[in-house]
Formats: structure tokens, C-alpha cells, sequence
């Protein structure tokens, strides 16, 4: 991968890190119930996808794609979420 330094970063309050989650990663939102919802880069003949965490760094869905797919993503920048559930990406 081209910038494995793109990771989210959980630290306490001290300053302690505590879990490094995904790989090339954007955008960042949580949810009501703590999930934390993460664009991811693209890399080449990778997917660029939008992977949804639980508060443990479990990952517990990922969507998109391949760029030119049905459901690919070609950039997915920034994310956003409604009160109903639904999920915004931003992509070009």
C-alpha cells in the first residue's frame, strides 16, 4: 500500500494508543450506538469501500466496490449519516 500511516487511531485520554483501525482511510462518523463508519482510499486493484466498526474495532459491514462496478466507489471522501440509517458517501 502506498501510505500505510492512513489509519485511525484510538488513544485514551492520556495520550495511550489503544487500536489502530483500517488501512488508507478518509472520512471518519459515528453513529448514535458508537459505530464508527470509515471511507477507505483506494490502492491499486483494490476496492475502495466504506467499512462500518463496532466500538471494538470489529468490523461489521463493508460497501462499494471496484470503480466502474455497479457498486464500486471511485474516491469515497467524506460520509455522513441521517437519523434515518441512511448512509452518504461522497465519491468521485
Amino acid at each position: 500500500t502506498c501510505c500505510p500511516e492512513a489509519t485511525v487511531r484510538k488513544f485514551d485520554p492520556t495520550g495511550g494508543l489503544q487500536k489502530v483501525l483500517g488501512l488508507q482511510v478518509g472520512a471518519l462518523v459515528f453513529d448514535s450506538s458508537g459505530r464508527i463508519y470509515s471511507s477507505q482510499f483506494p490502492v491499486p486493484g483494490a476496492e475502495d469501500l466504506v467499512v462500518v466498526f463496532d466500538q471494538e474495532g470489529r468490523v461489521l459491514a463493508r460497501f462499494g466496490g471496484v470503480p466502474g462496478s455497479p457498486d464500486g466507489m471511485g474516491f469515497p471522501w467524506g460520509i455522513a449519516l441521517d437519523g434515518a440509517g441512511n448512509i452518504y458517501v461522497s465519491d468521485y
